[in-house]
């Protein structure tokens, strides 16, 4: 196929929806299930990532009305990417077209507006192609950067985010990869917390979004890195390598990468109102506690 992807019959869509936050797991699985729904969805795995979400999820999850709901418990190794890996699992005999995945910080860290499900959903109608694709938001660096040997200056945001089949089959369906958490030794000592392998560029960009004051342009949860800090941003240096690495993966792959951003003017403006009001509610009340 060249020049375009080609748009196909309906497509055939599974959900991997991953919960950690017990607290928000009722709201969480309502805006995953309302998502399904649109897309049509014809799986829905719903996959308990805290031991205190493994005692509810069961139950809740057998009232939600989806076709092909299943519940899985995961004991949280490889925190949510070996939560993604756990669903698309099992999704992977079912031939589908597609696999939709979400955790539960995709629509209470920020808001995920009916624009963006259109954008997100709009993809999905790609089907009987050989070419891989992805859709999600598209993040970008300046400088390009290197992990195990693929080359990107992009990534995809994995707090919401589609893969068709193609793309999964070149991920040889592996969403996480330990040999990729190996290159974040953690620690107290920022000298010695990334492995000497890691790409500079990156371990840069990854010092400069999360081992500083919280602020504009950093994580919600950034601190200077401490004994106390240390455990925290280890893991999240790691899932930050994790959603990396996939995207690099991708790109090796030659993959279509769809940004569910918006890019008009009066899109982003919208968006830039929508955003102000999500976080004037999250100070009165509606905030999510730091992951880890």
């Amino acid at each position: 196929m060249k020049g375009a992807v080609a748009m196909g019959r309906r497509p055939r869509v599974g959900v991997v929806s991953v919960h950690y936050y017990p607290r928000y797991l009722d709201a969480s699985l309502r805006a995953a299930t309302s998502l399904a729904r649109s897309a049509g969805a014809e799986a829905f795995v719903a996959v308990s990532n805290h031991e205190e979400v493994a005692e509810r999820l069961p139950a809740i999850a057998r009232n939600v009305d989806l076709p092909g709901v299943v519940h899985l418990a995961h004991d949280n190794t490889g925190l949510e990417f070996g939560a993604y890996q756990a669903g698309v699992q099992r999704l992977s005999t079912l031939g589908l077209d597609w696999a939709l995945i979400v955790n539960d910080t995709f629509s209470v860290h920020r808001p995920f507006s009916a624009a963006h499900r259109r954008r997100l959903i709009d993809p999905l109608a790609h089907t009987g192609t050989e070419e891989p694709l992805a859709a999600g938001e598209v993040e970008a660096h300046g400088r390009s950067f290197v992990l195990f040997g693929c080359r990107t200056h992009r990534w995809i945001s994995t707090s919401v985010f589609a893969l068709n089949h193609a793309a999964l089959q070149c991920l040889g369906w592996r969403l996480y990869r330990p040999e990729v958490d190996a290159l974040v030794f953690g620690g107290a000592d920022e000298d010695r917390f990334f492995a000497p392998l890691l790409d500079p560029v990156l371990a840069r960009h990854i010092r400069a979004w999360l081992m500083v004051p919280a602020g504009p342009g950093t994580w919600y949860a950034a601190a200077p890195l401490s004994a106390a800090t240390a455990p925290r941003l280890t893991a999240k240096a790691r899932a930050i390598l994790q959603e990396m690495y996939l995207s690099a993966a991708l790109e090796q792959a030659s993959t279509w990468f769809f940004d569910i951003k918006a890019h008009a003017a009066r899109e982003r403006l919208r968006e830039r109102i929508g955003n102000a009001w999500f976080q004037v509610r999250r100070r009165w009340g509606f905030g999510v506690p730091a992951r880890r």
